[in-house]
């Protein structure tokens, strides 16, 4: 799947603000260079989930579980 520009910036249209818990987190990552997905990735990421309704859903993270809580 090629997610381009444009579709995280429509992402970024027509969702609701970060929460204040993922609001510390990119700002905690961001000071201390910590590599974590972009909000408009994580939206991406909630809207697949939702969208495909899995049971099961592994990540597998190797930062501070920012994608996670999307």
């Amino acid at each position: 799947m090629q997610v381009t520009d444009a579709d995280l910036q429509y992402l970024e249209g027509v969702h609701a603000p970060l929460g204040p818990v993922l609001e510390e987190m990119l700002k905690t990552g961001r000071a201390e260079g910590v590599p974590i997905v972009s909000p408009a990735s994580g939206r991406l990421l909630r809207v697949l989930v939702t969208a495909l309704a899995p049971k099961r859903v592994l990540e597998i993270g190797t930062a501070i579980g920012f994608s996670t809580l999307w």
